[in-house]
């Protein structure tokens, strides 16, 4: 019996140090890391040639674990219902265990008009209990391309959520806006920290029932 406690004791701290001992992303530093601690977003943005609006990614801390933002997050139908501006979001095809179709639309400013798109979503699992969501346009009336990519990894016993997007939208109008991206994929990131955060606090039931819908 003492062996077995023993065995489960260094079984814990063996999780405990995969899941909390994390190393951050080096393009991370220690000011930025600092600053994360205390709620607030990192923003880098990053020019690409022959793109009228920029790569973004934005990195938040999140108090939950990374398997229970990360399960929020993958169910789609929720998105519509915390996310600025997006007033559909539905899944529309499984392709395999890790991969499925969704349908999105999103209200745009004027003078865009509404963007409608599909998007093909994968699932990764990461090293150390971490996971990844990556995305690519299938189709869409209003964009030539849209990429990016959700990770969530385990740090100081919280999640660190790192999230890239790249949207090259179909319209002669879209460098005039591309100022604006920035502020809206913070809107879109904050947004989805406190749907996560909230989620934890009022509906746990819910999140481990989709806990147990991600793919093995």
């Amino acid at each position: 019996m003492k062996i077995l406690k023993l065995f489960l004791v260094v079984a814990f701290i063996m999780y405990a140090s995969l899941s909390f001992s994390i190393t951050p992303p080096a393009e991370l530093t220690q000011a930025e890391l600092a600053k994360l601690t205390n709620k607030e977003l990192i923003i880098h943005s990053k020019e690409i040639p022959k793109r009228p609006w920029p790569e973004i990614t934005i990195f938040a801390l999140i108090d939950v674990l990374p398997v229970e933002a990360t399960a929020l997050f993958s169910h789609y139908e929720d998105q519509k219902t915390y996310i600025p501006d997006l007033t559909k979001s539905y899944l529309v095809k499984k392709i395999s265990e890790n991969e499925m179709i969704v349908d999105f639309e999103m209200r745009t400013p004027w003078p865009l008009s509404n963007s409608k798109y599909s998007t093909g979503n994968v699932f990764k699992r990461l090293e150390g209990n971490g996971y990844e969501i990556s995305w690519y346009l299938v189709k869409s009336d209003s964009l030539i391309d849209s990429k990016g990519m959700v990770q969530f990894i385990p740090y100081e016993k919280k999640t660190l959520m790192k999230y890239r997007s790249l949207i090259y939208p179909d319209s002669k109008f879209a460098s005039i806006f591309s100022s604006k991206a920035e502020s809206g994929m913070s809107k879109t990131v904050q947004a989805i920290v406190t749907y996560i955060e909230e989620s934890k606090k009022k509906n746990p039931e819910k999140i481990q029932k989709l806990i147990n819908l991600l793919p093995k």
